[in-house]
This record gives C-alpha cells, sequence and structure tokens, in this order.
C-alpha cells in the first residue's frame, strides 16, 4: 500500500469517520430530552463553539506534533461521548454542556485539523483531492453512524449507546494516531519551525498580525455566514423531512450522503481552478438559489435542505486548499485554524437564529429558509472581493515580523 495512503488519507478518514458523529444530534436530541430534564439544545452550540475555539488555540500544537494532537483529541471525543451517557443516565444538564459541549467538542476541533496540512503534504500536486478525502469523512460519519445509533438506542438504551461508540471511536481514533505521519521530504520542502510564545500576550498579537493578512476577515465573515445559514437549516432538517412524509432515518442520511459529495466533489473540482477562491461565489450563488425556489415551491424543501447540505460541506473542504493557495503551506494549520474560529461563534448563533425564526407567532419552517437566505445573499456579497489571489510574498513579509 501506498504510504500517502497508509499514513495520510487513512488514518484521516479514520479520524473525520468518529468525529463527524458530533452532527448525529439531530437525531440523538430526541433521546436525550427524554432522560435530560431542561433545554438540552445548548450542548450542540457548546460543542461546535468548543471545537471552533480549540481549532484556533491548537494549530501550533498540529504544526508541531501531529500524532499528539491525534491523541489528544482521540482521548477528549471519547471521554466525551462517555461521560454524556452518564450524563443522561443521572439526569445531568451541567454535566452534559460540560461532556458534550466542551469535552468532545475540543475533541473534535483538534481532531478535524490535526490530518489536514498532514494530507496536502502527502498529495501536494492535488490539495483539493487531499483536503476532499479527509473532510468527506466528518460528512460520511453522519451517514454511517446515524443507522447504526439509531439501532443501538432502540435496542440498549441512550446510555449503553454513548458509552460503547465512545469505546470504539477512542480505539479507532488512536489506532489513526499511530498510523498518521507526514512525509520525510517535509524538511526539505520547507522551514517548519515554529514560533515560540514566552507570553499569552505574545500568542494574541501572533493571532493579531494574522488577522492582518490580505482579505482574511472577509474570508472569516463568508465562512461564518455559511455555516450560520448551513446549521440553522441542518438543525431542523428532520422536521422538513418528517413534513414531506420521508422517514427521519433515511432524510438524515441523504442529508449526510450529499453533504459528503459537496465535501470530495468541490475539493477535486478545486484542482481544476487556478484560483479556488471563486467556488465560494459558484457554492453560495447555488445556495440562495435553492433557498428562494424552496421558498416559492414548498415541494422543493426537501431537495433544497439536500444542496444546503453539499453546499454546507463544500466550502470547509475547499477552506484549507484555498488557504495554501494564499498563504502558503508554512503555517496553513494555523491560519486554518485560525479561519475555523467562525465556527465557534456560527454554532452559537446558528442554532439560535433557528430557534427566533421558527418561534415567530405565526411562522413557519419556511420562515427559517428565508432568513438563511438572506445571510447567503450577505456571504454572496462578500465573497465577489476573493477573486483576487494574494501573493505569497506577502505573507511572508509579515510572517518575518513576527
Amino acid at each position: 500500500m501506498s504510504k500517502k495512503w497508509l499514513h495520510g488519507a487513512i488514518p484521516a478518514l479514520l479520524i473525520h469517520g468518529c468525529i463527524g458523529t458530533v452532527y448525529c444530534w439531530s437525531l440523538l436530541y430526541d433521546y436525550i430530552k427524554e432522560s435530560i430534564t431542561g433545554n438540552c439544545t445548548w450542548a450542540f452550540s457548546l460543542a461546535i463553539f468548543f471545537l471552533g475555539i480549540s481549532a484556533a488555540f491548537f494549530g501550533p500544537l498540529v504544526e508541531k506534533n501531529v500524532k499528539k494532537a491525534a491523541t489528544i483529541s482521540s482521548i477528549l471525543f471519547g471521554s466525551g461521548m462517555i461521560l454524556s451517557g452518564v450524563a443522561c443516565y443521572i439526569n445531568s444538564m451541567p454535566l452534559l454542556y460540560l461532556s458534550y459541549g466542551a469535552i468532545m467538542g475540543t475533541g473534535v476541533g483538534i481532531g478535524y485539523i490535526t490530518p489536514v496540512k498532514t494530507l496536502m503534504m502527502w498529495f501536494k500536486n492535488n490539495k483539493g483531492l487531499a483536503t476532499g478525502l479527509a473532510i468527506m469523512g466528518f460528512g460520511l460519519a453522519k451517514v454511517i453512524a446515524t443507522p447504526l445509533l439509531n439501532w443501538s438506542i432502540e435496542r440498549c438504551g441512550i446510555y449503553c449507546t454513548f458509552f460503547s461508540f465512545g469505546v470504539w471511536y477512542t480505539l479507532i481514533m488512536l489506532l489513526a494516531a499511530i498510523l498518521l505521519k507526514k512525509p520525510i521530504e517535509e524538511g526539505k520542502i520547507e522551514n517548519t519551525s515554529r514560533p515560540k510564545f514566552k507570553s499569552l500576550k505574545e500568542w494574541f498579537d501572533r493571532k493579531k498580525q494574522l488577522l492582518n493578512l490580505p482579505a482574511i476577515t472577509t474570508i472569516w465573515l463568508i465562512f461564518y455566514l455559511n455555516i450560520s445559514s448551513g446549521l440553522a437549516i441542518i438543525s431542523y432538517e428532520k422536521y422538513y423531512y418528517e413534513t414531506a412524509g420521508i422517514g427521519i432515518v433515511l432524510g438524515l442520511v441523504f442529508s449526510a450522503i450529499f453533504n459528503s459529495l459537496g465535501r470530495f466533489g468541490v475539493a477535486w473540482w478545486s484542482d481544476y481552478f487556478k484560483n479556488r477562491g471563486k467556488l465560494f461565489g459558484i457554492i453560495l450563488t447555488f445556495s440562495v438559489l435553492s433557498g428562494i425556489t424552496a421558498f416559492m415551491a414548498p415541494g422543493f424543501i426537501p431537495v433544497a435542505v439536500l444542496l444546503c447540505n453539499a453546499g454546507y460541506g463544500a466550502m470547509f473542504s475547499i477552506m484549507p486548499s484555498v488557504l495554501a493557495d494564499r498563504y502558503g503551506m508554512k503555517d496553513v494549520s494555523e491560519i486554518h485554524g485560525l479561519i475555523l474560529s467562525a465556527w465557534a461563534f456560527a454554532g452559537l448563533s446558528g442554532n439560535q437564529f433557528a430557534n427566533l425564526l421558527v418561534g415567530i407567532p405565526e411562522s413557519s419552517y419556511k420562515t427559517l429558509i428565508l432568513g438563511s437566505v438572506g445571510l447567503y445573499c450577505i456571504a454572496l456579497s462578500l465573497s465577489v472581493n476573493c477573486g483576487i489571489k494574494t501573493k505569497n510574498l506577502i505573507y511572508d513579509i509579515i510572517n518575518k515580523k513576527l
């Protein structure tokens, strides 16, 4: 077997195939609220928040030691899932927030960014394909886990399901951590020495410098708006399928398939673009048109939700290669982590935005679609500026000052 598959693609798929289970929340929610008294929705919002924050904070760790990062991710994700089962068993909302929200979310964030740069180094001539392979696993997790979780919960209950899946995921991710390895040629290709921070102030100064990179704020806002819109729709997708007469489990599986196809297909397609940033506009245009069509023709809503899942996943998959093209490979994990902090804030706002719109008197789930279209339109207007490719020289000049 080729080394780039053994030490790159396979461990990346294993890691992302486990941590992507966090998006099975729409299935788990109904069972969790039967075991825990109170508002459980914040558990998922907190998971996404800690996902984004940990990705932003632990970028330097990933740059330094991918095996250590993968190991930490596996322990946090697995233990968070096991403790979520304990929270359901003892009816503890605070423990659910801590376990599913903080611990699992942090494990997902570290695990999400860990294999991405390594894959781009193994597949240096096909960065889009490489990131698509890794991030496709994140979407495929929902395809595989949804029916398995549903089967396990119906036979064993929510407590045993969390416990057993937590143990299996820990073992699988630890195996991936053993296999994951950067190519030997890394040191010959580029200088990978990391800046050492003597204080928290120096760390914040570093992030401030990165925020001054050309177009970085625009990219962050586009990502934030796309995720907020996507999460708003995804958080209520099972109701759209139920209303349309489609089975919830079947609908969620199809959503995950479209999410995975968007992640891999668009990432692979991006290798044929001289400027991958143009894909932002293409993805957002399809999202806007799908939303408008669904609002005007309710029968199209399930299709629009599937297309939304595809666009949502596609934006994630092309982001690392877009950043590598714009700013170079040297610190792409750190810059990618900074961009993923948008995921953190979108995780807090997306679900709550959806709850606000659905809760308006005399409103319907169509109102949510219209609100999401509005956010997509703002992101689309911002994406016009992302057609300009930034030369790596600009980033090199800034980086030397750090």
